[in-house]
């Protein structure tokens, strides 16, 4: 018989499969939900011919009965008389990747297993074990399909009854390659997606929960423990929202305010995060699939409801985050009844364009920023995996169904070109179609960080006295006043477009000559503004519109002068105050466009409604900010300007109004990708991007055949991405698109180039052969001469009997070299602009054979003149000469021998030197080795200063004539040379 049980409230919902264990936590509830084997014994229509037995629980019967055929037993020791009763067994059910794992453990309440136990997979035997034994590991399996396993006991009373457990792999097809262009340069940010789509999401039940705790990845929090970026985002599908229910919450322990999601009835959601409140309706189809994001950056939320912005308020970061619950999980929430899938949390906020991808495919471990990734397609079992940490995500009922959202599984390639799809569902067996994409982008705009203080400044230029001016902006959200656009002139007058926050809005201020003007609200997203400024009367005629809807107009105080003065120039996302900039603008910012009359209502709608002409009559200035690279910002307008802007700190973005794109040409279009439980990897499927427009040059040393290796190729002040290098040869190829206009500028430490920059417009076929010259040069000098001393050894140079001396000095790839024959006795030297390369430098020729040999023995040097010049010396180390300079005195002046008395001490003065051409170096360092047959003794010592002083005592004298005895001294420096 089997019970089970569990707390009230919890268990007694009846979900839609057996809530995973994981469900359950210590620190939720004391008690653990499992299953009670309450008896073993039983048997099916016992009965006898002969005798009839009735028993009763409680009654105390102890015996034995026997039989011809049976012996049976009575008592407490009667139910350990029998086979093992079932093991409580478990399979892993996906948490490995290469094998399942069973695991078990014996029924303490039954026989013991003293023979081991047996495994079977799907009633097929598969080995046995000994009694001590708790786990298996099964290798020869295939992902994706479900296998039922059984553990048996043995004992003196034979096999008992099965514990049985279901187990599988999860399916993870990984398919890799290389995206590249026709010249082999890798292709960044290409998708690469797999069709058809497969794959599962989650459903739950009115009773179904779902559950999952952070691991050490993230430091034990699901998001950033600092106040840094987020955003958490998901897919939906609603099929009951009664009373708008909780669906979902990230919180701390369980139980202080985090984030609360809810699934509102009306279709939509609502999200507590921190202290802010942010609601989004669906626009069309509430019960069908939507995605959902939330993002967090410096204190603001943004709420995005398929990809677009819905709503935006600031709030307190959350910054303990240790649980994630989903449904009836929540304790106490109102039943929520509906489909979850691709779950994703990523340090890093996300935005517009960000979550166009998002929508599109899968992410993999590759993707920049995720922490946490959950794609619901295990298909089976109680839990969901996430991509990067293995982290289980447990089904407290909830189940997988095969109802799913319209994601690709896809890869993004990195900066090498490379990308990875992970965890694709190929069930039993599928060929995918591998297609890339990527899109040329007509329009950029800038982003300004209000936090990091970016700003940009546009040359100085004047208005006439009926002007429009046009701008487009989305603003990061109400934060104080944040000036959009600002001039002063004439010392008295100034002009700030600004917005001021007002509750959760911001409202768009004109102000001109200190008088303000509020517009009203300026709203979520992209807006087109335009003021037409009319002064031709006594004051100033200002009139608005937002999205080519009139916001109103105002007379505003007159102004002197045309708004011109070279000293000021026109500032973007902040205003000047003295020499400093304040009131900086957090958001986007695009076009800054001036015409020299009023535009009519109909044609301020038009330029709002899509992309406006540049030819068009009267537009005097057009910063259309479309570089998308560098810091230069170009106007394109019919007033000529000697000048350009210059951006500070801002990044390019792609997210800007009116946006087209047009794709990128790959060879092959296609690829098929065949993956089963037999290939689950398939790697080397590359593709050639063909749409780009190849810029090959090199960069050389000037007057050389040297080229440059490792120089940078900035595209318009800016790293490219991918960077562009130089390679070994000095060539470089840039991939660009058709119709880019780029300044090329090569940089490498502090080397100078000519020409410093190259110019390239509106390309449209391949250019080739550009050159740039590294212009730096670097020096070697130094002398070639003898001893530590540096005395000469060349002599009349330049003489027929003089010494012949030649230093060479060459390149390490053999691409530069030249020769000095030094002219002077003080063997100076010096090579003067060399390439700023590494180089090897050698005294190669010298008259003196002993001294050539010790030069060729001695070998080049290298130097790396990269970064500086530097100093060579080359000398030569002649073999020391001892000199006893004191100690050795004759014994008369009539008598030139040396004697010394037996038993007295005496006291030796030995020097070493070199000679160089008759000229003496004396040395001060070297090693010195006395054999003194007066002393009896043998000595090795160091010479520390210019003289040694030796001290030794006479001994025996030599009783055998001529009666001498010797003093043998050898010298040798610390160059090696030996006396």
């Amino acid at each position: 018989m089997c019970l089970s049980f569990g707390l009230e409230g919890i268990w007694a919902q009846q979900p839609s499969q057996p809530w995973d264990p994981g469900c359950f936590s210590a620190a939720v509830q004391d008690t653990m939900v499992r299953s009670a084997f309450i008896n073993y014994g039983n048997g099916v229509r016992m009965k006898n011919t002969s005798r009839r037995m009735k028993l009763t629980v409680g009654q105390l019967v102890v015996g034995s009965a026997l039989g011809d055929d049976y012996n049976m037993e009575f008592g407490y020791w009667s139910g350990f008389l029998v086979a093992p009763f079932p093991p409580f067994v478990t399979a892993s059910q996906g948490e490995l990747l290469d094998r399942i794992q069973i695991s078990w453990g014996p029924n303490p309440l039954g026989p013991f297993a003293v023979g081991g136990f047996k495994i079977y997979r799907d009633g097929v035997y598969l080995a046995q074990v000994d009694k001590s034994t708790r786990n298996y590991n099964d290798f020869n399996v295939i992902a994706g399909r479900p296998y039922l396993y059984e553990v048996r006991g043995i004992n003196a009373y034979g096999e008992g009854s099965p514990g049985k457990a279901l187990g599988f792999q999860v399916p993870n097809g990984v398919v890799t390659g290389w995206v590249r262009t026709i010249n082999d340069s890798p292709v960044p940010d290409a998708l690469v997606t797999l069709m058809p789509m497969q794959g599962f999401s989650a459903y739950f039940g009115p009773h179904d929960g779902a559950y999952a705790e952070p691991d050490s990845s993230t430091n034990e929090n699901f998001l950033p423990t600092t106040d840094t970026d987020w955003t958490l985002c998901y897919w939906i599908k609603n099929t009951e929202a009664l009373n708008n229910p909780t669906m979902l919450d990230i919180t701390p322990n369980g139980v202080n305010q985090g984030l609360v999601v809810k699934s509102l009835n009306s279709g939509g959601v609502q999200m507590l995060a921190g202290t802010a409140n942010l609601t989004g309706s669906f626009d069309a189809n509430p019960n069908g699939w939507h995605h959902i994001s939330l993002s967090y950056s410096s204190g603001a939320y943004r709420l995005y409801l398929d990809g677009v912005l819905k709503d935006q308020k600031n709030g307190t970061a959350i910054l303990n985050t240790t649980s994630l619950r989903v449904g009836k999980r929540i304790s106490g929430s109102t039943p929520w009844v509906g489909r979850l899938d691709e779950l994703r949390i990523y340090h890093k906020s996300l935005n517009e364009l960000d979550l166009a991808e998002v929508m599109e495919g899968t992410a993999s471990t590759l993707t920049p920023g995720l922490k946490y990734y959950w794609k619901m397609d295990e298909e089976k079992g109680s839990k969901s995996f996430d991509l990067l940490q293995r982290n289980r995500f447990f089904f407290c009922g909830a189940i997988f169904d095969a109802d799913r959202p319209p994601v690709r599984t896809s890869g993004k390639t990195n900066e090498d070109g490379y990308y990875r799809i992970e965890s694709a569902n190929y069930g039993t067996g599928i060929t995918f179609l591998a297609k890339p994409e990527k899109f040329f982008y007509k329009h950029r705009a800038l982003k300004f960080n209000r936090q990091e203080m970016d700003y940009a400044t546009l040359p100085d230029f004047p208005l006439t006295s009926q002007t429009t001016l046009e701008t487009w902006i989305n603003s990061a959200g109400p934060d104080g006043i944040q000036t959009v656009l600002s001039k002063r002139w004439n010392g008295s007058n100034s002009f700030q477009l600004q917005l001021q926050a007002n509750g959760i809005n911001n409202h768009i201020i004109f102000k001109l000559n200190n008088q303000v003007h509020d517009f009203g609200p300026l709203g979520l997203g992209y807006h087109h503004l335009a003021f037409t400024i009319d002064s031709t009367g006594a004051g100033t005629q200002v009139t608005g519109y937002k999205n080519g809807t009139l916001l109103g107009t105002v007379m505003m105080p007159a102004y002197t002068g045309t708004w011109e003065e070279p000293a000021e120039p026109w500032v973007l996302g902040a205003r000047k105050s003295g020499t400093d900039f304040v009131d900086f603008y957090g958001g986007l910012i695009d076009e800054v466009a001036v015409y020299g009359n009023i535009l009519t209502p109909a044609l301020i709608s038009a330029h709002a409604a899509a992309s406006r002409d540049p030819q068009e009559a009267g537009l005097r200035i057009y910063f259309a900010m479309d570089e998308g690279t560098g810091s230069v910002l170009t106007n394109s307008g019919s007033l000529l300007l000697t000048q350009q802007g210059t951006t500070f700190q801002t990044e390019w973005t792609t997210m800007a109004p009116n946006q087209s794109t047009t794709p990128h040409e790959f060879a092959p279009s296609t690829r098929q990708v065949t993956l089963n439980p037999s290939v689950t990897s398939v790697d080397q499927v590359d593709f050639t991007d063909r749409s780009t427009i190849p810029v090959t040059g090199f960069v050389r040393y000037q007057n050389t055949d040297c080229f440059a290796k490792n120089v940078e190729i900035l595209v318009n002040n800016e790293s490219f991405v991918p960077r562009i290098f130089t390679d070994s040869t000095g060539k470089f190829i840039i991939d660009l698109e058709p119709g880019a206009t780029v300044t090329l500028k090569p940089v490498f430490e502090d080397h100078e180039f000519f020409p410093a920059t190259w110019q390239v417009t509106n390309l449209t076929s391949p250019i080739a052969g550009i050159v740039f010259n590294d212009i730096t040069t670097r020096k070697i000098s130094g002398f070639v001469a003898g001893g530590d001393c540096k005395l000469p050894i060349i002599s009349n140079p330049g003489t027929p009997s003089g010494t012949v001396c030649i230093v060479k000095v060459r390149s390490i790839d053999d691409c530069f070299e030249r020769i000095i024959e030094i002219d002077n006795i003080e063997g100076e030297y010096e090579f003067a602009n060399l390439p700023p390369i590494e180089m090897t430098i050698a005294v190669v020729e010298h008259s003196d054979p002993t001294i050539k040999t010790a030069f060729q023995v001695l070998g080049g040097k290298q130097v790396d003149l990269r970064k500086v010049d530097t100093i060579v010396d080359f000398i030569y180390y002649a073999p020391p000469q001892v000199e006893i300079v004191s100690g050795m005195d004759p014994y008369s002046p009539t008598c030139q021998t040396v004697v010394f008395e037996q038993g007295k001490s005496y006291t030796l003065g030995i020097s070493l030197k070199e000679y160089y051409l008759g000229e003496a170096c004396l040395l001060d360092t070297g090693n010195i080795r006395i054999i003194n047959e007066i002393s009896g003794e043998v000595k090795d010592t160091v010479l520390s200063s210019s003289i040694l002083f030796y001290k030794f005592r006479a001994k025996v004298p030599n009783p055998s004539p001529p009666f001498l005895q010797t003093i043998q001294i050898v010298g040798s420096s610390i160059s090696g040379t030996e006396s």
